[in-house]
């Protein structure tokens, strides 16, 4: 009965963490949504969507399955000698395969922007290309955080801390430079 208690308390503890994460990720791009839109209207939000479902993505691309391995074998033995081995090779293929991706969509960016009918996305497809690999291994290390079982800090890593770091960037950005700082916020 002991045990029963104390994991249903642990089991509870860790969902409630988890589930006050989720809703910081989900108050976070609600209000990334209303930033931009605030200061650069539907055309300037409906930039940085496509440019943001470009970098959601190729980081899903480039990551290769490398999150769901790591939480499968980190989560068999999350305190044993080779987490770091394992997450040092995830990382490296990760960005091995980010940085062709993120190279391409920087070179390729004014035949997206054409592709998409709309000549404003080149210019925000810069700051994507650099995101691109830092979004990856993101998520990377969010799939180790949950091999370790630390699912509410994967979950703001994942989501929550880069809606709220890319509000903060693009207020900061749009008070010092007037107006290009939806680039400055693919950056986050």
């Amino acid at each position: 009965m002991q045990l029963k208690r104390k994991l249903t308390g642990e089991i509870s503890l860790a969902l409630g963490r988890t589930a006050a994460a989720r809703g910081v990720s989900a108050v976070g791009s609600l209000v990334l949504g209303v930033i931009i839109g605030r200061l650069y209207g539907t055309a300037g939000l409906g930039v940085f969507a496509l440019a943001e479902t470009i970098c959601f993505g190729c980081g899903l691309l480039a990551q290769y399955g490398m999150n769901n391995t790591l939480v499968r074998y980190v989560g068999q033995a999350p305190y044993g000698g080779h987490l770091l081995t394992y997450l040092r090779r995830a990382c490296r293929k990760a960005l091995l395969l980010s940085l062709p991706i993120a190279i391409s969509v920087g070179l390729a960016r004014d035949l997206i922007a054409v592709a998409f009918n709309d000549s404003a996305l080149a210019s925000v497809l810069v700051g994507i290309a650099f995101a691109i690999p830092a979004f990856t291994l993101a998520f990377v290390l969010a799939g180790f955080l949950k091999g370790v079982r630390k699912p509410a800090t994967a979950t703001l890593l994942e989501n929550g801390s880069i809606s709220l770091v890319a509000a903060a960037i693009l207020l900061t950005s749009h008070q010092l430079t007037e107006g290009s700082g939806i680039a400055f916020a693919g950056l986050a």
